[in-house]
C-alpha cells in the first residue's frame, strides 16, 4: 500500500517532530528515541515501496558502507590526536 508524496512527507515530519519531544522530556532517553525514530522512518519508506537495496541496506553494500564508515572513524580519530597533540587544545579538554 503507497501512500502519497504530501502524506508522507507528513508521517517523516510527526515522527522527527514526537522524537524530539520525547527525547527532551525523558532524560536519558536517547538511544531508545533514535532506535524508535530508525525504526519509524523505515515503516515510511518501506510504505512507500521502497526495498533495502534502495535504502543502502542490501547485503551487496556492506562491504562499501564497512570501507567508507572505516575511513570515516579514521579520520575523526586522526583529527581527535591532532587536537590533542596541540597545546591549548588539550589544556582546553576537561580532565585531561
Amino acid at each position: 500500500m503507497r501512500i502519497g508524496r504530501g502524506r508522507t512527507l507528513g508521517l517523516v515530519l510527526t515522527a522527527l517532530a514526537v522524537a524530539k519531544a520525547v527525547d527532551r522530556a525523558v532524560p536519558g532517553a536517547h538511544v531508545a528515541v533514535g532506535l524508535g525514530l530508525v525504526a519509524c522512518l523505515v515503516a515510511i519508506a518501506r510504505g512507500q515501496g521502497l526495498t533495502a537495496a534502495d535504502l543502502g541496506l542490501a547485503r551487496s553494500t556492506w562491504p562499501a558502507g564497512l570501507r567508507w564508515g572505516a575511513a570515516a572513524a579514521a579520520l575523526v580519530g586522526t583529527a581527535y590526536a591532532l587536537a590533542y597533540v596541540a597545546g591549548p587544545v588539550r589544556e582546553a579538554l576537561p580532565g585531561w
